[in-house]
């Protein structure tokens, strides 16, 4: 059965921002990153659908940068084409954070991210 986690995006009214100015809080912890304490395989990542502008989110794996740019657009459940990541496996140990930027608009827009996991 899929477990998940929640980031949560606060947006900023000063945009373009530049990639991955923001870091997201783990809404289960409250905290802005995790560390795995078992290894876990993505099934699915998709925003909530909620934003109204534009957005980037990259993965960040122990310090590094470990994606390229996603676009809200990529993974809106509202696009019935929308990007899907599965099969990524990250280890035990491991601390992820997701950062991104909000590219466009005039007022904060803040937006939800599920990672989905087995």
């Amino acid at each position: 059965m899929p477990n998940v986690y929640n980031f949560s995006f606060n947006g900023s009214a000063t945009t373009p921002q530049a990639d991955d100015a923001e870091t997201s809080t783990v809404l289960e912890t409250g905290e802005a990153g995790l560390t795995l304490p078992f290894d876990i395989t993505i099934v699915d990542f998709v925003s909530d659908g909620s934003n109204t502008q534009l957005h980037q989110v990259a993965f960040w794996v122990n310090g590094r940068k470990q994606s390229g740019n996603l676009y809200t657009n990529q993974i809106s459940p509202n696009n019935p084409g929308r990007l899907r990541l599965s099969g990524i496996v990250i280890k035990a140990g491991s601390r992820i954070q997701l950062k991104g930027s909000q590219k466009s608009g005039t007022a904060a827009d803040p937006f939800k991210c599920t990672l989905v996991y087995v």
